[in-house]
């Protein structure tokens, strides 16, 4: 916590391993998720009080203005529950075009007469996010237009990032509290700024972010020190990944608004796109041979994992077609195994891997528990699978034999 006065910050004691916390109305405590748990806790000191367990990641959270009750998101659903704690209730069930979208970036409007308002973000990929409106008499959803983190502001207007994650800037909505609805089109007041909050007296803070966004990679030795620049640079370079023999490498990278997979050369420091369909492409990875890359691709509907040339020749080939979300593919050093993590369309994160079939590749679930596991590796020697699991009641890193066998450590 810091105060806007000074640059002097304090660390909340018992809040190790939090994520994403909400100040109370009233500004006395702050609520916040850890992997299995809804905590609270006062700025007057003491233990953080546990609100309720969760079953599934915690993701985002907002109180009622008057203070006595708390929304939470977790999976791909929307709950409520006592501020002083409780058995937590489905706020409402996602119909089918929900399938896949988680619900972000929750705020609640302040309450104004009868009516009653809490705004959010849906969001199915890093280019599609929109902002949605649930009225708490109603219970009626409606869309109030691209964009994501809508922030009221006491001038009448919900404050709010772009839809697209590849854009910077703020937007201001006009928008009544008594009819719960936008009065007028969105406008910019701020081309750089990012994760806005917006103080009752009306003060704004915001992230003040680079106006290009651009990155570039670099090589470092051992101790840190960098060696050379890689390549060119690019928008919102992520998940750089070596090929196997060294020469090459494989980045996500952002242009004209798009997430792609790119490769770079660093001998002759060009950057050449792999792939051009509409949707966030990210997470490459090699194939052991070097001669593919596999690769997540969210989309409408779903999303999927491709494998394409990496010389770019040729259609990519899908290898998982899924309505949920799958992501982390890594393959086995003996290009038979592919494995992956999937968030199905109840939010829960399994670990899935494809093994050689009569046609092809079959899809087979990993020893399946309760617990939400992810980011799945196999070893070097294809004998073991390393993951992480929430089974303990935090996020922990396992090994368990591969594809099957006893013992997990």
């Amino acid at each position: 916590m810091r105060p806007l006065d000074s640059e002097s910050t304090r660390k909340l004691e018992g809040t190790d391993g939090s994520v994403r916390g909400e100040w109370s109305p009233d500004s006395k405590c702050i609520v916040f998720g850890t992997d299995r748990e809804l905590k609270r806790i006062s700025l007057d000191g003491g233990n953080a009080i546990t609100l309720c367990e969760l079953s599934l990641p915690f993701i985002g959270t907002s109180w009622t203005p008057d203070g006595n009750r708390i929304v939470f998101s977790s999976g791909l659903k929307l709950y409520e529950v006592a501020a002083r704690g409780g058995e937590p209730q489905l706020l409402f069930e996602p119909e089918e075009s929900d399938r896949g979208r988680f619900f972000v970036a929750l705020h609640f409007l302040p309450f104004s007469g009868a009516s009653e308002g809490l705004v959010y973000t849906t969001a199915l990929s890093s280019s599609d996010r929109r902002v949605e409106l649930l009225d708490l008499n109603t219970d009626e959803r409606r869309e109030l237009g691209p964009g994501t983190a809508p922030r009221y502001s006491e001038s009448g207007h919900l404050i709010h990032a772009p839809s697209d994650r590849a854009d910077t800037g703020l937007w201001a909505l006009p928008f009544s509290l008594e009819i719960l609805t936008a009065t007028g089109e969105a406008f910019p007041i701020e081309e750089r700024g990012e994760d806005a909050s917006v103080a009752r007296d009306g003060t704004l803070v915001y992230l003040d972010s680079p106006q290009n966004n651009l990155r570039k990679l670099v090589w470092r030795d051992r101790s840190g020190k960098i060696l050379e620049a890689v390549g060119q640079p690019q928008e919102r370079i992520a998940a750089p990944t070596v090929s196997p023999d060294g020469r090459l490498l494989a980045v996500s990278a952002f242009d004209g608004g798009n997430e792609d997979i790119w490769i770079h050369d660093p001998v002759r420091g060009t950057n050449t796109r792999l792939t051009f369909d509409e949707g966030a492409k990210g997470e490459p990875t090699w194939s052991p041979s070097g001669r593919e890359i596999t690769y997540s691709w969210a989309r409408d509907g779903g999303s999927s994992i491709p494998s394409k040339a990496a010389d770019g020749t040729g259609e990519a080939t899908v290898l998982v077609d899924a309505q949920a979300m799958v992501y982390n593919a890594n393959w086995s050093h003996d290009d038979k195994y592919l494995a992956y993590h999937e968030i199905s369309t109840d939010g829960r994160r399994n670990i899935w891997y494809l093994k050689p079939g009569s046609n092809g590749f079959e899809r087979t679930v990993f020893p399946k528990t309760p617990a939400n596991e992810a980011t799945p590796r196999i070893s070097p020697d294809s004998r073991y699978l390393a993951y992480l699991s929430d089974e303990s009641g935090r996020r922990e890193a396992y090994v368990r034999p591969f594809p099957e066998g006893p013992g997990k450590w």
